[in-house]
């Protein structure tokens, strides 16, 4: 039974310096003019129609089983209102949360197909963790900035190298915070790191003898990792035009997040607020909300 974490704040557990870089973002004014183009020109809404024209939304009634899951993660970390969720065709595992005033998430076929329940609520809980954390508007920034370029010539000449390599430090530093949304919402470390093993292209053939003590002594690797050195690197990826999952540094941040104690106190802090708790579902343990009928198992409360 998972653990409802009310009154969740993304100051709780947010990456270390992300809310730092998150103000000098917003004080950008190459970024303003950035974003008063993408509302001029009506990108979010041509992105986001791409996915209600092409993918399968997630609903109770399609999907329940998905839908549950996504329901349930937003309740365990107070995400409101309820994003909505698309399925689309892609073989590798792959989600996403784009957009800037209505979010989205979207998870590919193969992320249902390779992925076990509990790496979903991973998952689903880092793209809801993204939301939460209103990542979304400077990475659906970041990602659209070669269509802007096309649709307005002009754009080219605002973007310097510089704001692309704030912008690819953004996404790092909120991949790491969503990764402990993730486990906030799955709360079980072996799943989140067979998840970004699996994330990091481990053979599906091989998922039954994975070993995540191999993978943990990679972490190894980052020991000389220091922000100056990542800076660097995040340099070359800009200048290359690459994205940059880092599946390792990922689960190396996360393991350093949960060894100095950050994930087992807000943890606790939900336990003892459990206690006090309101009625449950009979069927299925989740905290009832209101209604006449769980919206996690759908059976009828009694």
């Amino acid at each position: 039974m998972k653990h409802i974490i009310p009154g969740l704040q993304c100051s709780d557990y947010e990456y270390e310096g992300e809310k730092e870089l998150q103000k000098t973002l917003n004080a950008n004014e190459i970024i303003k003019k950035l974003f008063s183009v993408v509302s001029e020109y009506g990108v979010e809404r041509l992105v986001l129609l791409e996915h209600i024209g092409s993918d399968i939304e997630v609903k109770k009634t399609n999907l329940p089983e998905l839908h549950a899951i996504l329901h349930e993660v937003c309740n365990i970390i107070d995400v409101k209102p309820l994003p909505k969720m698309y399925l689309t065709q892609n073989p590798a595992i792959h989600a996403g949360a784009l957009g800037i005033n209505n979010p989205i998430i979207e998870v590919s076929t193969g992320t249902l197909d390779k992925l076990s329940v509990e790496e979903l609520y991973f998952i689903i809980g880092h793209e809801a963790g993204h939301i939460k954390s209103k990542h979304t508007r400077y990475r659906f920034l970041h990602m659209i900035l070669p269509f802007l370029g096309s649709m307005v010539p002009a754009i080219g000449s605002l973007v310097s190298f510089s704001i692309e390599v704030l912008l690819y430090k953004y996404d790092r530093m909120a991949e790491f915070t969503a990764d402990r949304a993730g486990l906030l919402c799955c709360q079980d470390l072996n799943a989140a790191t067979e998840s970004l093993m699996k994330l990091a292209g481990y053979p599906e053939q091989y998922y039954d003898k994975i070993n995540k003590d191999d993978f943990i002594q990679q972490f190894d690797d980052f020991k000389e990792y220091n922000e100056s050195t990542f800076n660097k690197a995040l340099n070359v990826l800009a200048n290359m035009n690459r994205t940059h999952p880092w599946s390792v540094l990922r689960g190396k941040e996360l393991y350093e997040w949960v060894d100095n104690n950050g994930y087992e106190a807000i943890l606790r802090k939900a336990k003892k607020s459990s206690h006090k708790d309101k009625k449950r579902c009979i069927h299925c343990g989740n905290t009832i909300i209101s209604g006449k009928f769980c919206p996690y198992c759908g059976n009828k409360y009694e």
